[in-house]
């Protein structure tokens, strides 16, 4: 009996395919039982899908092709928040990635930017139109030889195709009207900026530091097969800014729904797929929403309607108030999704994934070029080690290790914690607005009240305030009057703790991640918004590394390149 002949991904480190229909999901899910089912399948299964109207997560529980009940239960616990734009939802450790386009097609491509190795196509129709600019719109994403498979075909279709670069298959012979076709693309000319056949291969990379931004980048590149060696100047991971005992990540509310609010819900969701399949429910973070205490109305909490942008940000409903001690007519809006989340807990749980070596107690003071490497060393001229790919995320130590190409501003913060005594009555559920306030956060000591930070431009200062203190306690006065009336004798008796680090910010209070030169890489100036922005900036570090789907739109993307700061010429 002869063998049956490989998946085309088979020898491919990863593989990556378009597909213009969602169709509930079903063509992805059989895809990715294939790959479960592979011995030779790719390190990496990207699948983007192009998603006008996304069904309903029940359409993709009950339409689920046979054999793969289990793994739509996954795709549809994934199914929500779903508005325009980009989705990245992420299964087997992040082994199989889809990535969600929901808009017009033509809007949708225009937004990608990657290499395809193979193309779907279902049978034209109100949501998958079909004509020439869809296909040289596909055809700017090919390599030569990637794959397209479409369900239907005419004469139009097979001449549209042949003008936009696509050659049928040999192997089929003639192809009649009303069958699928198969083919490549193998245009008989040299398409302007033609994508290369072959990806960047996974070598050895360094990365310096060991917070947020650097275990995110470590286990991003480890994932695609990378062997990352991560260095800090610290004994420890996550001494800096990272070490505050616990932080509350929630969407940025604006009522243009603005940059910062879309990027913020890209960033959102992919840590809480890391928190969700690394992290310990309940000690290690706690996903029970968040209210957002607003000083105007929020009767638009979120630039769109429905369930979509129900499952992000609403109304506040008056019981969410009443728990939240704030009186029936307070503007509030409530995030479903928001979550406390400890960022020490986070980055070990990054840096313990498998590919990845960690070094504390090494201060590196600059970074050179040496042949086809770049090479670390120390004050003294020694090498700390060298390698042909170096990403700088030491917060304000990648400004000086860049050449000062890179401006970064610190920012001081320092948080007010103490433990819960009996008789406080506090919310259930962390609240934010003008500082925030978490109720109830898993200390060595038993459970603990946090509320602030303070944020002082230009301070690098580390030891507590008693005027920090008292700006928290302002600020809890305004965010939850009764809580801070009920914390108010903590706070005169000297019993509030503090925790101080210094954050690393840009000048417009965005990340910046980007390529420096060839082999030098930055992710870096997440502001207080680390837990919300470090895995969304690894992840498109690793995409423009390996020219693979991004996790959010191009153009939400080109806001975080760092070469917004440096000189046109750069």
């Amino acid at each position: 009996m002869t063998a049956p002949a490989p998946a085309p991904w088979a020898g491919h480190a990863q593989w990556c395919e378009l597909h213009d229909s969602l169709d509930d999901g079903a063509t992805f899910l059989q895809l990715w039982r294939a790959w479960r089912d592979d011995p030779q399948r790719p390190g990496l299964l990207h699948v983007v899908a192009l998603a006008p109207f996304p069904p309903p997560a029940d359409a993709v529980r009950t339409r689920a092709p046979e054999g793969c009940a289990a793994l739509a239960e996954q795709l549809a616990q994934q199914w929500w928040g779903l508005l325009p734009g980009a989705h990245r939802l992420a299964f087997e450790s992040g082994r199989v990635l889809l990535t969600l386009h929901v808009g017009l097609p033509l809007d949708s491509l225009r937004e990608c930017s990657f290499t395809a190795d193979a193309l779907r196509l279902s049978a034209p129709g109100p949501a998958t139109p079909r004509g020439p600019g869809e296909l040289k719109a596909l055809a700017r994403l090919c390599r030569r030889g990637t794959l397209l498979r479409a369900a239907h075909c005419d004469a139009t279709f097979l001449r549209d195709a042949a003008s936009a670069g696509f050659m049928a298959s040999a192997s089929r012979g003639a192809v009649h009207a009303h069958e699928s076709f198969e083919g490549v693309y193998d245009p008989a000319w040299s398409p302007k900026g033609l994508r290369s056949a072959s990806r960047r291969a996974a070598d050895h990379c360094i990365v310096v530091g060991a917070g947020l931004a650097g275990a995110a980048v470590a286990q991003a590149l480890a994932r695609r097969g990378w062997e990352v060696s991560v260095i800090d100047q610290a004994s420890t991971p996550a001494s800096g800014a990272s070490g505050l005992p616990a932080g509350l990540m929630a969407p940025h509310l604006s009522p243009d729904d603005g940059l910062l609010s879309r990027l913020s819900r890209s960033g959102v969701r992919l840590t809480l797929q890391h928190a969700q399949s690394l992290l310990q429910a309940g000690r290690d973070w706690g996903a029970e929403g968040a209210l957002e205490h607003r000083r105007r109305s929020p009767t638009r909490p979120i630039a769109a309607s429905g369930a979509a942008a129900a499952d992000w940000s609403r109304a506040a409903e008056p019981d969410e108030k009443q728990q939240a001690l704030l009186p029936p007519d307070a503007p509030a809006a409530w995030h479903p999704r928001a979550a406390w989340v400890r960022p020490g807990a986070l980055v070990q749980a990054w840096l313990a994934q498998p590919g990845i070596t960690w070094r504390g107690g090494v201060q590196a003071a600059r970074v050179c070029r040496v042949g086809g490497e770049w090479r670390l060393e120390d004050a003294e001229g020694a090498s700390l080690g060298a390698a042909p790919l170096v990403v700088l995320a030491a917060a304000l130590g990648s400004g000086p290790l860049s050449g000062h190409r890179l401006t970064l501003q610190p920012v001081r913060g320092q948080v007010s914690w103490g433990l819960r005594e009996p008789g406080l009555a506090l919310p259930p559920f962390p609240v934010n607005g003008n500082g925030h306030f978490l109720p109830a956060v898993p200390t060595e000591e038993g459970s603990a009240w946090m509320c602030g930070s303070s944020y002082v431009r230009g301070d690098t200062a580390l030891e507590p305030r008693a005027s920090e203190h008292q700006a928290n306690f302002e600020r809890l006065s305004t965010l939850l009057p009764t809580v801070a009336a009920q914390l108010a004798p903590a706070f005169v008796a000297g019993r509030v703790r503090a925790w101080t680090g210094v954050r690393c910010a840009s000048g417009d209070r965005r990340p910046l991640v980007g390529e420096l030169e060839p082999g030098l890489w930055a992710s870096t100036a997440m502001g207080s918004r680390g837990l919300t922005f470090a895995a969304l900036c690894a992840e498109v570090l690793a995409a423009r590394l390996h020219d693979e789907p991004l996790a959010l739109p191009l153009s939400l993307a080109m806001a975080l390149d760092l070469r917004r700061q440096l000189p046109a010429s750069a």
